[in-house]
């Protein structure tokens, strides 16, 4: 219609460009959207604001980041903070830490307050651009407004790290610079550096003598007291470079400070005892362990037996004959598995799960709010005043 110099109303291309992202075709919606805006067309910001909610929903970089830059941060539009976090997660996958910074920066300036899932995602931002030490101080910020961290606040941290082969060394260079900036250090942050560790020990065994020096320096670099996750992780790195004199000192450390053992404690006692080739205080620690209302989990299980298979020693038989070790007959078997008789239909009555409710919900909003800004347009771009022809040049009507 433009190579035929026929005029192309506004409402033409609003109505294409909602098509296009009910089809998914981003990268064409930003194409003509910077085509319009460079020929200085105007778009309605209920448009501006429809694009913006799918292309974050579906983790459009481009035209995220585009409708964001134009029209959010020059004040013209306001989004919901459902929209704000998808934009921040469109940031964390991207490493975009620009968009991610802008995104804060509008819900602190509109008076919103910033909750676990927002510093979290920021901080996967820093990571995903490969800034560790920002990643770090974001967590520190969090600490500071007074939201406790969570096991899933490191998580992307630690595999950022672990990937990038980052040393545990380093990490704990980065807090101890942190803390000279005068942050306080939370634990969580922490134990990334001793789960690091951990890890490094099934390689290199002599690095348990950094580990545990890193541990006689927390209390120095962290005002909260090392809970019973730390030591497990400190007692797992001895057991992978078998170390059990390090391991005993760790286990002498927590009965000093009264820190209760729970059932991984246990797991890892008993397998570095099996590493080491000591049934008998494996099999003890299997009694206290149970005296304790704990139980091996599956997996430890498995690896108990696996061990005890290569000794022949009265405790190493006990332990795998335990009713809590041995495999029993008919797990896993599929006669045997829990759960009501098949019936025909029962697939068809079968409730949604929490899951499925929420994405059928975010569903119906979603066709909502289209249906919404497809009528406001309509009205602003005075769609329902369109008559048939008038997009034909008055010369060519026969």
């Amino acid at each position: 219609m433009e190579r035929k110099d026929i005029v192309v109303e506004n409402w033409l291309y609003s109505l294409l460009i909602y098509y296009l992202c009910d089809f998914g075709e981003l990268d064409e919606v930003v194409r003509l959207m910077r085509a319009r805006v460079a020929q200085g067309h105007d778009m309605s910001l209920s448009l501006w604001s429809y694009v913006l909610d799918v292309a974050s929903a579906s983790v459009h970089h481009e035209a995220t980041h585009y409708v964001w830059r134009q029209m959010v941060e020059l004040g013209y539009l306001h989004p919901s903070c459902e929209v704000c976090r998808n934009v921040l997660r469109v940031a964390a996958a991207t490493g975009d830490t620009t968009l991610g910074t802008s995104v804060i920066r509008f819900l602190v300036e509109n008076d919103i307050s910033l909750g676990l899932e927002d510093y979290e995602i920021l901080a996967e931002t820093h990571v995903a651009a490969g800034d560790v030490y920002s990643g770090f101080e974001v967590l520190c910020k969090m600490h500071k407004a007074g939201i406790a961290l969570e096991k899933s606040s490191t998580a992307a941290l630690l595999k950022h790290m672990i990937y990038s082969k980052i040393s545990p060394q380093t990490a704990w260079t980065y807090l101890k610079e942190l803390k000279a900036a005068r942050y306080e250090i939370p634990l969580r942050c922490a134990q990334v550096v001793i789960a690091l560790y951990e890890h490094e020990a099934l390689g290199n065994p002599a690095i348990v003598d950094d580990g545990v020096e890193f541990y006689k320096q927390l209390y120095a670099l962290c005002p909260e007291k090392a809970d019973v996750s730390v030591y497990n992780s400190l007692i797992g790195m001895c057991r992978r470079a078998k170390n059990t004199d390090a391991g005993m000192f760790v286990v002498t450390e927590m009965a000093t400070l009264g820190v209760v053992p729970d059932a991984a404690t246990f797991e890892h006692l008993i397998l570095m005892c099996l590493g080491a080739d000591n049934s008998q205080s494996a099999y003890f620690y299997l009694q206290d362990m149970l005296a304790r209302g704990c139980h091996p989990s599956e997996d430890a299980r498995v690896q108990i037996r696996a061990l005890c298979a290569g000794l022949d020693d009265e405790y190493a038989v006990r332990l795998r004959r335990h009713p809590e070790v041995r495999e029993e007959a008919g797990r896993g078997d599929p006669q045997h598995t829990s759960g009501p008789p098949f019936s025909p239909g029962h697939s068809e009555r079968r409730r949604l799960t929490k899951e499925e409710r929420r994405a059928a919900s975010k569903e119906r909003r979603k066709e909502k709010r289209r249906r919404l800004a497809i009528q406001r347009t309509r009205e602003e771009e005075g769609w329902e005043d369109y008559e048939p022809g008038g997009l034909i040049p008055e010369d060519q009507l026969s």
